[in-house]
């Protein structure tokens, strides 16, 4: 008997992005940067569609896109934001947003299945 993998496995790729914020509503908006190569923006702009895809279907064939910060994992949900951006809007009580505002140098790490060409997820860090 052999066994044959009927799944494609992930193949992540990491695309450093700009971060933005708006405070009244308690998002931060998700760029790709404007020296990306050719190949992240053609990854960002296909994750991107996927996306905007799901969130209009209300995610029935696509799993939720999660970001993360220092000390909360997977703690709110990332959607399509127009300009193919991605928007994270934290709730009131959250306190891993203004952890990260409170600090300079915020940047997003995004994460994107090549297999799939969909996003994975997005991490927010600051750098020294």
């Amino acid at each position: 008997m052999t066994l044959f993998a009927t799944e494609k496995l992930p193949s992540p790729y990491v695309v450093v992005a700009v971060v933005t914020n708006d405070l009244p509503s308690r998002s931060l908006g998700v760029r790709l940067s404007e020296t990306a190569s050719g190949y992240e923006r053609s990854l960002w702009r296909q994750a991107w569609g996927q996306l905007k895809a799901a969130v209009e279907d209300g995610w029935r064939n696509h799993p939720f896109v999660w970001a993360s910060a220092p000390g909360a994992y997977q703690v709110v949900h990332v959607n399509a934001g127009d300009f193919q951006t991605l928007t994270v809007t934290f709730p009131t009580g959250v306190t891993a947003y203004s952890e990260l505002i409170s600090r300079p140098g915020l940047v997003a790490f995004v994460s994107v299945d090549r297999s799939t060409g969909r996003f994975m997820g997005v991490t927010f860090k600051h750098r020294p």
